[in-house]
This record gives structure tokens, sequence and C-alpha cells, in this order.
């Protein structure tokens, strides 16, 4: 039970876990319960989930890791403990502040490129022993359209050069149940200053972008159309290339309020 629970729990599409795992409780009662905490935060950091915090946002990942159940936050300046089951944040402290300036150099120049390609996404830099972390989150809902998306972008920043992936989910549930995965790789790019990072992560998000449009293309006009029709009730067509396009950050980077 505990292994098929995991296997649900995981799959969940974006920003619908917790319905999932309120199922999973009706279903197999506290035979469960024990373990699903861990389970949901097995979830929250492989897919970077990100938690509302006051006015900010908070992104948990296993590279924001400090203790059981508390994540760093640079770019809030605040170690938080978390809830993985309410996604709500229960604790939060003061994190001292990083005086490393090549540290520093790249947080003010991911932030930067952030509010300008992922204005209302998750943004964290993390200062690591062996290397720097690069983490952007987003979700996106879109009832009237019955699809929910999410986007995550990690970053490894390294020996003078970075590499990463994008990874872009969509899930439509109009009288059917369709999702769709799209995993970018960037190969290790040099790039021995932090403009130089920021330069090579944005020419792999541009070439990027019309390969995720020609997936999310092929799931409307193929697999979702197979389940039901083109139009959703609304009458209203989804409109991929522009989902793709918005350079991926106003569509399934805006995240609903």
């Amino acid at each position: 039970m505990e292994q098929r629970a995991r296997t649900l729990i995981m799959l969940a599409p974006p920003t619908e876990v917790e319905s999932v795992v309120k199922d999973i409780r009706q279903l197999a009662g506290s035979e469960i319960s024990s373990v699903l905490p861990e389970i949901c935060k097995e979830y929250n950091e492989k897919h970077c989930v990100a938690f509302a915090h006051e006015d900010k946002q908070v992104v948990i990942s296993e590279y924001a890791s400090v203790g059981e159940n508390e994540y760093i936050c640079p770019r809030e300046g605040l170690i938080v403990k978390v809830d993985h089951m309410s996604h709500k944040v229960t604790d939060a402290r003061p994190l001292e502040e990083d005086d490393d300036a090549e540290y520093v150099e790249l947080a003010d120049e991911v932030y930067k490129m952030a509010k300008e390609s992922y204005p209302a996404a998750a943004v964290a830099v993390y200062n690591l022993e062996d290397k720097k972390v690069i983490v952007v989150s987003s979700d996106k809902i879109s009832a009237k359209n019955f699809y929910t998306g999410s986007l995550r972008n990690v970053y490894i920043v390294a020996n003078g050069a970075v590499s990463g992936s994008m990874v872009g989910v969509i899930h439509f549930y109009e009288g059917g149940n369709v999702q769709g995965e799209v995993d970018k790789t960037m190969p290790e790019t040099p790039a021995p200053t932090p403009t130089e990072v920021v330069r090579a992560i944005r020419r792999f998000e541009e070439t990027s972008i019309s390969t995720v449009g020609s997936a999310l293309t092929d799931i409307n006009e193929n697999q979702f159309k197979a389940l039901r029709r083109a139009l959703p009730i609304t009458r209203q067509t989804i409109d991929w290339p522009k989902i793709a396009h918005d350079h991926v950050a106003t569509q399934l980077g805006s995240m609903a309020m």
C-alpha cells in the first residue's frame, strides 16, 4: 500500500498534490497516514514546490534543506520550518547573510533575470560547499480551460561552468486526464563569471521554448483530442504557441493568486 501511495503522490499534477493526498487518506485510512508526510516531503523537494509565507514565496528543494523540515531561503533571508502536508510555513527565523562576493554577484544577476522573465515565479540561489545552485519554480492554474501547469528550472554552477534542466508539466482534466512533461537538459557550458552564467541560461531557455511548444501542441492535437475534443467547454481554444513563447513565464510562470 505504501508503494502504491508513493507512486500516486509522486505523479500528482501541478498544484493538485493536496487533493491526491486527501483521496488516498480517505481510501486507505490510518494504514497509510504515518508515511504520508515523508512522501509529501519527497514530492515537494523533487518538484521544488513554492510555499507562501506572508508576502513571499519560499522554494522547497533538496538544495535548501538544513534540518528536519527546515529550509534556507536566501532571497528572503530566512530559515523556515514547514508542514509538507499542508504546504504551510510553521516557523521562520533570520538567516545569516552570505558575504561571498561571487555568490552575491551571481544572485543579483539571477534575480534581475527572473524579474524580467519570471516575474511571478519563486527563485532561489544557493551557495553550497562545492557549487552554486539556481532554482526557478512556478505554477499556473487555468480553471476555465481545465488545465494546470508548472515550470521548474534547476542550474548547477561549478568549476567555471553551468549545467541544468528545464522541466515543464501540464495537466488537462476536461472530460479526461492527460498529463504531459517536457524535460530539456542544458549541457555543461563554460561560464566563468556570473554575467556569463546568466547569458548561458538565457540562451538555453530561448532555444528550448520551441521544443516545449511543439510538445504541448502534440498533447493538444493528438492525445487530448483523442479523449474528447479540440475545444474546451468554454469554446475558447488553448493557445499553445502563446503558452510556449511567452518566455514560458507569463503562462506557465504566472501563479494564480
